[in-house]
């Protein structure tokens, strides 16, 4: 327990704020119940590199989970750091104070640059640390509160791991249309089919494939929680969207693949995880019929 006396020039100042007037000294009692060491303590001879340098730490094992994969949606907790100059750890970010597991998934563009990767050496229950060398934090650059050209380190600890909910098409038909698009239907739909001039409102999942054959999502109403409303044929979408949308009927699920050239053609978007001439993947499910 203490006192805490502190001079208006570390306090508030000469401004009033609130109830406490220019030039106060503030007093504090303080009790400290409790404290708890952020930082977990590694294991060197289990350590190893990636292909692209992060250094993983095993701190915690579990045997018989498996790895997580790249579609996987990541629940976890973590204190993400980086180390000064004099070697110490700063925490710019941490789930402990929010008291909220972070939500993401490994192959999410742009964010918490080189975590995704670390998270995809890891199992369900696990802990380790994820040591991010500085070309890989924003090309040296840093962001925020984070200087360039330092280490990053994530204390990872994994509460849970599961597949991303995309639709099940094993085993279904393909539907090609004329234009080159194809679909698939997941779930049957009711009632009167929409066509061009219908106005509706659709939930999706749109995503792109890697090399590897990985589901790389650039952009999903299912995690912004938001649905799309448009016309059919009235040109505020791309074009495979109007034209794999014609023929639903509310409460259909489709699975669309559509060629580039109905898509985003030899441009992309790359700074959306688009590239040129992909090939676009759309979950898609008609929500409601807003009006003819």
């Amino acid at each position: 327990k203490a006192n805490f006396i502190v001079g208006a020039e570390l306090g508030f100042g000469k401004e009033t704020c609130g109830v406490i007037p220019g030039n106060s000294t503030l007093y504090f009692d303080i009790e400290v119940l409790d404290s708890k060491n952020p930082f977990f303590e590694g294991i060197d001879k289990d350590t190893f590199l990636t292909k692209s340098g992060i250094k993983i730490v095993p701190i915690l094992k579990q045997k018989d989970e498996r790895l997580i994969n790249y579609e996987d949606v990541v629940s976890f907790d973590y204190t993400g750091y980086y180390i000064d100059s004099l070697g110490h750890p700063i925490i710019f970010d941490n789930t402990i104070e929010r008291q909220q597991p972070a939500l993401m998934r490994p192959n999410l563009n742009g964010a918490f640059p080189g975590l995704g990767e670390g998270l995809t050496h890891l199992k369900n229950g696990e802990k380790a640390k994820i040591i991010i060398p500085s070309k890989l934090i924003y090309e040296n650059k840093g962001k925020g509160a984070i200087p360039p050209n330092r280490i990053v380190v994530y204390d990872v600890h994994v509460l849970k791991s599961q597949p991303y909910p995309f639709f099940d098409v094993k085993g279904l038909d393909t539907i090609k249309l004329n234009s080159g698009l194809k679909y698939i239907q997941v779930r049957k739909g009711s009632g009167l089919a929409v066509d061009s001039g219908s106005h509706i409102s659709v939930a999706y999942t749109g995503f792109v494939r890697d090399s590897l054959g990985f589901r790389k999502i650039f952009d999903a109403s299912r995690e912004s929680r938001k649905l799309l409303d448009f016309i059919i044929d009235k040109g505020t979408v791309i074009k495979g969207f109007d034209i794999g949308t014609k023929g639903m009927t509310v409460g259909e699920g489709r699975h669309l693949i559509i060629p580039s050239n109905l898509g985003y053609d030899d441009k992309g978007i790359p700074e959306a995880g688009i590239p040129p001439n992909a090939t676009l993947y759309f979950d898609i499910e008609l929500i409601e019929v807003l009006k003819k």
